[in-house]
């Protein structure tokens, strides 16, 4: 009972093929972005009418990247939640381990009151956390015109208090949102960049600050596996079954380490299994799925105190796949499963 996830999962295809154009767009926008600074700064001017132009130019720029990104959020999240639910559907219909039928059909899921809400909600908090971070980018850019007309390279679009809130998960809870609005924030930032050159201060911008592109794909990567995640839950329901597992791509990412593989109760009644209190994406960038499970599918391959074992943390590794490779036996950087299957295959032959 191998289930799919990780970089080269269906879902993170849908991910990238969806996000390609968006990400160009994006990208198209940075760049004249850099170019309006970049002209600027090369024939300086001292007049505020030419500053407020500059300025005027940059907004645009901005009020673009918005527009677009709202856009698209719009109709392409609502799309992967789609996809989940026909994807786990179908997969689950094909298999001749589920006794029970689904009780509704896909149209009836993804047109229910409950799916529209949770499409709705997906959509609203990647709208948010894009505008607080563009807005916050735009402050610096705005106030370095107004303080120091000095050169900004094109990675501090996107502020650095961004990179910090997101690398320490609080993303996926929107938790960090409340700070980026604050304004002696992007001051104390600005005097702890802030390097003094000849008696002048010059911000540099560091390796910790994304381009609004890299930062939208951030942004919407964690709703696209949200929206997985709301899907499996709502397909479980659907075939009666309360349990759904965490896939399993032998992470590296310690986050990640102590759910992957592991099958969870929903509703936390069967108590053979833990309560799910948690679902993916555990981090930004991650590519963890949840699949519905069935009692019926584990007792009829035998398998079903192992994966209790397993999922209560007594055995270190599942009865599948059968590469996963027990957390302590991990290399550093992920595992290649097509490189492991062929050495597999191989010392088979041998024996």
């Amino acid at each position: 009972m191998a289930v799919m996830g990780g970089p080269n999962s269906n879902f993170e295809k849908l991910f990238r093929s969806s996000v390609t154009g968006l990400s160009k767009s994006l990208d198209f926008r940075t760049k004249r972005i850099t170019s309006i600074l970049t002209k600027a700064y090369s024939n300086p001017q001292v007049s505020a009418r030419y500053w407020n132009n500059v300025r005027r130019q940059l907004n645009v720029q901005y009020r673009a990247m918005d527009r677009l990104y709202s856009t698209w959020s719009k109709k392409n999240i609502p799309l992967a939640y789609k996809a989940s639910v026909r994807e786990l559907m179908n997969r689950l219909n094909r298999s001749k381990s589920i006794a029970r039928r689904a009780k509704r059909s896909f149209m009836d899921i993804v047109t229910s009151p409950k799916s529209i809400q949770i499409q709705s909600i997906l959509v609203k908090d990647a709208i948010t956390d894009w505008v607080s971070s563009l807005t916050l980018g735009q402050s610096n850019v705005n106030r370095l015109t107004r303080r120091t007309q000095q050169t900004l390279l094109a990675e501090s679009l996107i502020d650095s208090s961004v990179v910090k809130a997101v690398s320490s998960g609080n993303l996926m809870n929107n938790t960090f949102i409340k700070s980026l609005n604050m304004a002696d924030t992007l001051a104390a930032q600005l005097d702890e960049l802030a390097v003094v050159i000849d008696g002048e201060k010059y911000v540099i911008a560091g390796s910790r600050r994304f381009k609004p592109k890299y930062y939208a794909e951030m942004v919407t990567r964690v709703k696209f596996h949200e929206a997985q995640a709301q899907g499996a839950i709502m397909t479980a329901g659907n075939y009666g079954t309360s349990l759904v597992q965490v896939s399993s791509h032998n992470t590296t990412t310690e986050i990640c380490q102590q759910y992957e593989g592991m099958i969870f109760s929903i509703s936390g009644k069967d108590k053979r299994f833990p309560v799910l209190q948690a679902v993916p994406p555990y981090h930004v960038n991650c590519l963890h799925l949840l699949f519905p499970m069935f009692e019926s599918a584990m007792e009829a391959d035998g398998t079903l105190k192992q994966w209790q074992d397993f999922s209560h943390g007594k055995t270190d590794k599942p009865p599948s796949p059968a590469n996963f490779v027990p957390v302590d036996g991990r290399p550093d950087k992920p595992i290649d499963a097509k490189a492991f299957n062929k050495k597999r295959r191989k010392e088979r032959k041998a024996v």
